[in-house]
């Protein structure tokens, strides 16, 4: 009928025009991705896909959104050295708005570090995501995986590195010299709620032989144990994700006696107080957080998390 035939071709013209915003937001993107990551070459294009840019860019400019070219690249941390850390990625139809780019983290870093650089990156990106619609992602998803790359690599160089310090250990003093350290955060948070940040805040703990708890929700509240080193390389990794609102609201260290009968780890393990296993809680689970806090004779650190002086 005539009604539907107008309906169609209404439709028709909502949907050009909406993908030509799309494609004049991907260009944009791009171009201020060429912008910020030009320096050392970082924002790396192929042949094929700097032609598509500068096509794009053309078509972007014409107003014309007819067989709008695929694009893509990568980016490259030239920081990262041997591990060659990247970022590939690919812009589809209808994004941003209704699609989310396809991401794809490049390194050939440990698996355990690898795994961890990809949370980050997803986690920033998830943070784009508001209604169903997808806002432009490549300079977020870019930093987040620089911001976590550069903690990770601080404790986990390449091989010929840690080689190299590990000969520099022989000649110098014994590692039984350096005390064993525990360490123990509380860490508050206006909220806990993107699914992937949930994720990396276990995964992570449980990586790096962390105990404790996470509470997420309103207000989010992490209360963790571990190695000093390794807690603070973790907080600094927790940072890296970016919050609405984040505060460390106590931390205390101490040394672990070793009586010389047993290794630096079982001497740490025997002083911990927190469950070894860091876990997940419910998001009405702060009572149960302050019951296991009292358990372990931490309610202070409880009591610091919530802003409560006795």
């Amino acid at each position: 009928s005539a009604l539907r035939v107008r309906r169609y071709r209404r439709e028709e013209a909502q949907s050009r025009v909406r993908m030509q915003e799309w494609c004049s937001r991907q260009v944009a993107e791009m171009q201020a991705m060429e912008s910020i990551w030009s320096c050392d070459d970082e924002f790396c294009l192929d042949v094929e896909e700097n032609a598509n840019l500068r096509l794009a860019e053309e078509m972007a400019a014409s107003g014309s959104a007819c067989e709008f070219p695929s694009l893509s690249g990568r980016v490259v941390l030239k920081e990262s050295g041997a591990y060659g850390v990247g970022l590939r990625f690919t812009l589809p139809p209808g994004y941003p708005g209704a699609a989310a780019p396809r991401l794809q983290v490049e390194s050939a870093a440990p698996r355990e570090v690898h795994g961890g650089l990809t949370l980050a990156v997803e986690a920033a990106v998830e943070e784009q995501c508001r209604d169903g619609e997808w806002e432009e992602c490549l300079l977020v998803a870019a930093e987040a995986l620089k911001d976590s790359a550069l903690v990770f690599l601080s404790s986990h160089p390449p091989a010929e590195g840690a080689r190299q310090g590990g000969a520099a250990g022989v000649s110098g003093a014994s590692p039984d010299s350096t005390p064993t350290r525990l360490g123990r955060r509380v860490i508050w948070f206006h909220h806990i709620k993107a699914l992937t940040k949930r994720k990396a805040i276990v995964e992570w703990a449980r990586n790096m032989r962390l105990g404790g708890f996470s509470k997420p929700g309103f207000p989010g509240i992490i209360v963790v144990e571990g190695e000093e080193v390794s807690v603070a390389e973790y907080v600094a990794l927790i940072k890296s994700l970016r919050w609405q609102a984040m505060a460390v609201r106590a931390e205390e260290t101490e040394v672990v006696a070793n009586d010389g009968g047993s290794e630096a780890g079982d001497a740490l393990d025997g002083a911990r107080k927190l469950p070894p296993a860091f876990q997940e809680l419910a998001e009405s689970g702060m009572t149960e957080l302050g019951q296991a806090c009292r358990d372990a004779q931490l309610e202070h650190l409880f009591l610091a998390a919530m802003k409560i002086s006795r």
